[in-house]
């Protein structure tokens, strides 16, 4: 069994070009992760998806094999596509604070 975390922080005002481009964000995020998004919604996205890259020891361009979608009680559900191995359980957490967010993410690997 094998625990892997990563974290991920993002300055909203050093990432504020970024989080303005569409064409940026889209080699970065899917349609449905930016759409109707502010910056710091699509800012947490994008530091979930790097702390999961980290987690997971994934390539960086590995940004659209992981979908983030919202759950009914607004947390984030992580969903990876075509990334083996899978982890048995993954769990993703982002905060705000200010012109931070910082996300983090636990993957457990059971049979690593």
């Amino acid at each position: 069994m094998r625990l892997s975390t990563g974290i991920d922080i993002i300055n909203l005002n050093e990432a504020g070009s970024l989080l303005k481009s569409v064409s940026a964000l889209k080699k970065l995020l899917t349609s449905s992760e930016i759409d109707k998004s502010s910056p710091e919604h699509i800012a947490g996205r994008i530091a979930i998806k790097e702390a999961v890259i980290k987690a997971a020891g994934l390539k960086p361009d590995s940004w659209k094999q992981i979908r983030i979608s919202t759950l009914a009680d607004g947390k984030p559900h992580v969903t990876l596509l075509g990334i083996t191995p899978l982890p048995t359980a993954m769990d993703v957490s982002v905060s705000h604070h200010g012109e931070n967010v910082v996300a983090v993410a636990v993957l457990l690997y059971e049979n690593d």
